[in-house]
């Protein structure tokens, strides 16, 4: 999974809040594919979930499957430095946590770009600061 070793490279935190990140095998009930979301919608890697379609603002999703990481929540487990850019290549987040860690740097204007369907955005408890205007 190479998306889960670049990320783990910043840092020993980062490398502890991913290391569930694991690629399910038949024998845990999966066809073996290395896919955030498989068949479930509570996605195989802990802290992402893929819940289909939105219903509507504030609403978890209708419940199909579409291999879309829809959540991302990596909340109180430490994580450190600037807010990594390779997290665009989740363009259809709508929940985007990464609250209570050790965040720094300016809140990435590149947000709103890579998350056009984004509902919900939290760094609070971390060390962020607002982008220079």
């Amino acid at each position: 999974m190479t998306f889960r070793d670049v990320l783990s490279r910043r840092s020993p935190n980062w490398r502890d809040a991913l290391a569930t990140w694991k690629c399910p095998t038949p024998a845990d009930n999966s066809d073996g594919a290395c896919d955030p979301c498989g068949r479930k919608a509570d996605g195989n890697f802990f802290h992402m979930h893929c819940r289909g379609n939105s219903v509507g603002w504030g609403e978890s999703g209708d419940g199909t499957v579409n291999g879309n990481v829809t959540n991302m929540h990596i909340t109180d487990v430490n994580i450190d430095g600037p807010v990594p850019r390779e997290l665009c290549m989740f363009h259809n987040l709508r929940e985007f946590d990464l609250d209570g860690g050790h965040l720094t740097g300016p809140i990435p204007i590149w947000v709103k770009d890579c998350f056009p369907k984004l509902e919900e955005f939290d760094l609070s408890y971390n060390r962020a600061s607002r982008a220079p205007s």
